[in-house]
């Protein structure tokens, strides 16, 4: 009995786990478009994206204040040239990125690494980018360049590892700071924080895409509905372990997730048998 009860959940437990992982597919697939920008300068509006006028002015402040050389400032101003079609958050965080990799080499290695998928041999060391004597808008914006690249490419705890404490003030997109610091958070389950997140995303920012703030209000209502324990509980952890197996991960911390699992299953069982009347 026990172990014909252990199948049909575990049958279960897959089965709601692909059903969660294709309804996520394209969480972040979509980089386009947005929202009209109305309401960006409403006191309700806490946090927003720059203006193209804004980020070039940034730009040429930080060039100035860095001793830029003249031949790389002329590189950088051709580079913002000109009107940017929809110069939305997501431009003009690329664009900055781009600027950074002219100016510095370190700062190549982490957008040159960004802009195709995952290869582990490839990950450049992010340690440098912890440290609080940069300059805030070349290390607040790289995190946020390569947290979001990180979670793209379904790498959630070092995503968070490299988001966790970047200000929404600091950065040319907060929507996108906190849509991507909520999905990390999401699918590790971190309910406390997730939730925080997802609040100042759709509280606090006033130029959101309407794909961020629909998706966050999905997450929103998931991690609330979420029980610890429950067999919807146990297959996000089972995807996360199979995530993480995914890309060649299976060392203590896999472990300890699967045993985890396992307890919570032996607890599912005693109770179904329970109600059994075994």
């Amino acid at each position: 009995m026990k172990k014909l009860l252990a199948a049909k959940l575990l049958a279960s437990v897959a089965i709601l786990g692909l059903m969660f992982s294709y309804a996520l597919t394209d969480e972040v697939a979509d980089t386009e478009g947005g929202v009209p920008r109305g309401n960006v300068f409403g006191h309700e509006a806490k946090y927003r994206a720059a203006t193209l006028a804004e980020a070039k002015s940034t730009v040429n402040r930080w060039l100035e204040k860095a001793g830029v050389a003249e031949d790389l400032r002329k590189k950088v101003a051709d580079l913002w040239k000109g009107d940017m079609a929809d110069p939305n958050g997501t431009r003009l965080l690329q664009r900055l990125g781009e600027t950074f990799a002219l100016v510095d080499t370190k700062a190549k290695q982490i957008v040159d690494v960004t802009t195709k998928s995952h290869d582990r041999k490839d990950l450049p060391s992010l340690a440098w980018l912890a440290d609080e004597k940069l300059d805030t808008l070349l290390r607040d914006n790289l995190r946020l360049l390569v947290g979001r690249w990180l979670c793209q490419e379904k790498l959630y705890d070092e995503s968070i590892a490299v988001l966790k404490d970047v200000k929404p003030e600091n950065v040319i997109d907060p929507a996108s700071l906190l849509f991507y610091r909520s999905v990390a958070y999401h699918r590790l389950l971190v309910k406390k924080e997730g939730l925080e997140s997802i609040h100042t995303l759709l509280d606090d920012v006033g130029d959101s895409p309407r794909r961020y703030t629909e998706l966050a209000s999905l997450m929103e209502q998931d991690l609330k509905a979420l029980k610890d324990g429950s067999l919807d509980d146990i297959s996000r952890r089972m995807e996360d372990v199979e995530r993480r197996l995914g890309l060649s991960r299976a060392g203590k911390v896999v472990r300890k997730k699967e045993d985890e699992i396992v307890k919570m299953l032996d607890v599912l069982i005693a109770d179904l048998e329970k109600q059994c009347g075994t």
